[in-house]
C-alpha cells in the first residue's frame, strides 16, 4: 500500500488497483480445491520481537467458506486480528472474526501490556474480556522482554515459540 495514501481496499476499488499495479487478478473461487468447500480454515499467526525492541505481528486467515459477498474478517483489522506496539509488545487472534472486532482483543492485550505485567497475565486477564462477547477463539502475546504468553477457551489451540536457540511447541488444553 506504499502506491496510495489508502490503508484498506476492498472489492472493485481493490481489484482495479490491482490491475493498475500489474498485478494478475483472479476470482476467489477460482483458488478454492472443490474437496476444500465444506471445511473452514484455520488462522495462522505471529509475534515477534527483535533485539532493538521492535515488535510485529502477522495473521493469516483460512477464512469462512459461503459467507456474505463483502464480509472482512479481523485478520485485516488493527486492534482485532493482530496489533503490535513498539516497546509494549505484539499480539495475534483467532477465532470468530465478528466477536474478535468487536472485542479489540489484540489492541486490548497490547494496552494491558503498559502496566508492566507479563505477557502469559496478559493472556490471561484479556480472555474473560473476549468470553463475554460469547466468542470461541484465543491470541497469543510478546511482551518487550520477549516473554510469549497465550490463552484461549476453546477445548485445544497449537502453539510454537522460539526461546533462545530452542524451538518449543505443544498443544495448549
Amino acid at each position: 500500500m506504499e502506491r496510495t495514501p489508502h490503508h484498506f481496499l476492498i472489492a472493485e476499488g481493490a481489484e482495479r488497483f490491482a490491475e493498475r499495479e500489474g498485478l494478475i487478478v483472479v476470482s476467489p473461487e477460482s483458488m478454492i480445491a472443490p474437496h476444500r468447500l465444506s471445511e473452514s480454515g484455520d488462522t495462522v499467526g505471529a509475534v515477534a520481537l527483535d533485539g532493538a525492541g521492535h515488535v510485529a505481528v502477522a495473521v493469516s486467515t483460512g477464512g469462512l467458506h459461503h459467507k456474505m459477498p463483502g464480509r472482512i474478517g479481523d485478520s485485516p483489522i488493527p486492534g482485532a486480528g493482530g496489533y503490535a506496539e513498539d516497546f509494549l509488545g505484539a499480539a495475534c487472534a483467532t477465532g470468530v472474526g465478528e466477536t474478535i472486532m468487536r472485542s479489540m482483543l489484540t489492541f486490548r492485550a497490547v494496552q494491558m501490556m503498559s502496566a508492566q505485567i507479563s505477557a502469559q497475565a496478559v493472556a490471561d486477564a484479556v480472555m474473560p474480556i473476549y468470553a463475554r462477547f460469547e466468542g470461541d477463539g484465543g491470541l497469543i502475546v510478546v511482551d518487550k522482554q520477549g516473554r510469549v504468553g497465550f490463552a484461549h477457551n476453546t477445548p485445544l489451540m497449537p502453539v510454537a515459540w522460539i526461546d533462545g536457540d530452542e524451538i518449543k511447541a505443544q498443544m495448549s488444553r
